[in-house]
Order: C-alpha cells, then sequence, then structure tokens
C-alpha cells in the first residue's frame, strides 16, 4: 500500500519540488511564472478540457451524486465560513480572500493530475466529468465572496459574463457539445490538440512550485495558519466522513476527497487582485495550502486506500 501511494502522490509533488528548486535557483523568473500561468489557463487547460470530455464514453450515463455532494457542502461551508470571519471581526477584504480559501480548490492542476495517476489501468469518466463540472460552480462561489462580501450584491450579469469568457469553461462545454452531438473529429485534428493539451498538468504543477514564495508569511500568520486548517484539514476531512458514513465508496468518493483536498486554486489570488489589496495574503494561501497538502492528502489516502474505500 505504501508502494501504491507513493507511486500516486510522488510524481505530482516531485514535480512540484522541482519548480520550486527552479525558481530559488533562479533557473527561471517571476515573469515566466507569470506568463505561464496564464499560457496555461488560457490555451494548454481549454485544450486538455475539451479533449478528455470529447473523449468520454457514455456520458449520459455517468453519475453527478459526487457533483450534487459538492455543491451542496460547499454552500454549506461558503455559509460557516462567513459567520465565522464575521465573528473575529475580520474586514470586508480579509473575509472574502480567506472565505475562498476555503471554497476553491485547485482541481485541474492539482486535482486531475492525481486523479490520472490513481486510474492509471482503467476509465475514469466519472471522476473527470464531475471534477469538470465543478469548475465553474466555484468559480461562481469565489465571484460571490467579493461581490456580495464588498458590494453588498450578487451580480447575475457579471456572473454570466465571467462564465462565458472563462477560456476554462469555454473548451470544456465545447468537449460537451461536440460529443452530446456526436461530432466526428478527424483524428488528423486531435493529435495537436492532444499534444499540447498534455503540456497542461505538468507544466502547471512545475509553476506551482515556481511560484512559491515565503515573503510577508509571519505578517498574516494568523489567517494563513486559519486558512491550511480550514483547507487542508477540517473541509475535507469532514467531508470524506460524511460521504463515508452515506455509503459512497469507489470514484465517487474519490471525487469528494481529491475536489476538497486539493489546496487552493492559483487563480484565487487573481480575483484578489482585482477586488481587494490583499493579494499578497492570497498568495501566501495558495503556497502554504499547497505545501501543507503534501501531508493531508497522504494521510487521508492512506486511510482511504488502507480500508480499500476507494
Amino acid at each position: 500500500m505504501f508502494v501504491r501511494l507513493a507511486q500516486l502522490l510522488l510524481p505530482v509533488f516531485s514535480i512540484i519540488f522541482i519548480g520550486g528548486f527552479c525558481r530559488y535557483r533562479n533557473y527561471i523568473n517571476r515573469d515566466l511564472v507569470k506568463y505561464g500561468n496564464e499560457a496555461i489557463f488560457k490555451v494548454f487547460l481549454p485544450l486538455s478540457l475539451f479533449l478528455s470530455i470529447y473523449r468520454l464514453d457514455n456520458i449520459g450515463k455517468i453519475s453527478l451524486l459526487p457533483l450534487c455532494f459538492l455543491m451542496s457542502y460547499t454552500v454549506l461551508i461558503f455559509i460557516l465560513g462567513w459567520i465565522y470571519n464575521t465573528r473575529l471581526c475580520r474586514d470586508v477584504q480579509t473575509r472574502s480572500v480567506m472565505i475562498q480559501s476555503y471554497i476553491r480548490p485547485n482541481l485541474l492542476l492539482f486535482g486531475l493530475p492525481i486523479a490520472a495517476s490513481y486510474y492509471t489501468d482503467q476509465g475514469y469518466e466519472l471522476v473527470i466529468l464531475n471534477l469538470l463540472l465543478m469548475v465553474p460552480f466555484v468559480n461562481i462561489m469565489a465571484l460571490l465572496c467579493f461581490e456580495l462580501g464588498i458590494n453588498g450584491r450578487v451580480p447575475l450579469r457579471t456572473i454570466a459574463g465571467n462564465i462565458m469568457k472563462n477560456k476554462i469553461v469555454t473548451g470544456a462545454m465545447a468537449g460537451l457539445v461536440c460529443r452530446l452531438i456526436g461530432l466526428e473529429i478527424p483524428e488528423l485534428f486531435l493529435k495537436p490538440v492532444q499534444s499540447l493539451s498534455s503540456v497542461a498538468g505538468p507544466l502547471g504543477l512545475f509553476l506551482i512550485g515556481a511560484g512559491l514564495s515565503f515573503q510577508s508569511v509571519r505578517k498574516e500568520g494568523l489567517c494563513v495558519a486559519d486558512s491550511v486548517l480550514w483547507k487542508n484539514f477540517l473541509v475535507p476531512y469532514t467531508a470524506i466522513f460524511i460521504a463515508v458514513l452515506l455509503g459512497l465508496r469507489g470514484q465517487s468518493l474519490f471525487v469528494i476527497a481529491i475536489a476538497l483536498l486539493s489546496p487552493v486554486a492559483i487563480s484565487s489570488y487573481t480575483y484578489a487582485i482585482v477586488y481587494t489589496n490583499k493579494d499578497k495574503l492570497a498568495a501566501m494561501l495558495v503556497m502554504m495550502t499547497t505545501l501543507v497538502s503534501l501531508g493531508s492528502v497522504s494521510l487521508a489516502f492512506f486511510v482511504l486506500m488502507k480500508y480499500s474505500l476507494i
């Protein structure tokens, strides 16, 4: 079992640490990290999601029960996080950044690579579809964190516009439409798409490591510790416990586990820049939850695999 756990997580975390080492040695600079992430979110990931969904078999028969569980649980965490941070008398900007860190996991650059590593010898269409459909939902909830928390309104037009302009959502929806209408795309055109999409996972993990920075951690130490406690332990472990009690097993439980165990999404930093002056805090939350996930993910999967729950 230890060998299986190492095979699952070691490749993912190794790439992250290699990225961190290269940044530490100044082999790459901050601009490369910035523009590399832009290329991932605007080119490589949309192509990867398009291809993943386009090649799903029996898409109409895939259960969306894990997605329903994740959506309901995310709304609950949103409400509890709002109450918790309000009672701590945090300002609206800090509160919004903190709540976003509780509910916005790195599904695409962290969750999907681990899923691909775990299900190397069998289909995992249920995992892919549920994780991909969760992406626009967490984006909407993150947007609500800032619009509702700072501007005091629910901007339906802004939310709709944000979804339409999101290249990742566009790629996923294009793949879904092509799959549902039965459009056959010649393999000649799919091969370059596959070559480009294969870059998304490794490059994304590498840039996660390269983007880690320990500057100003002490200044926001309490908020960082708070976010780590919620995102890496309380939120995922409680959800896994509830899901097990409800009888969820196999790929359904895997979806819930990896979706909530994933660290804070890199894109949360972008929202923090647009809506607040707490972008450094948001960056630290991404960094620390990513580092701590090495232990929290390993522990969770050790237990799940030991008792054959996934």
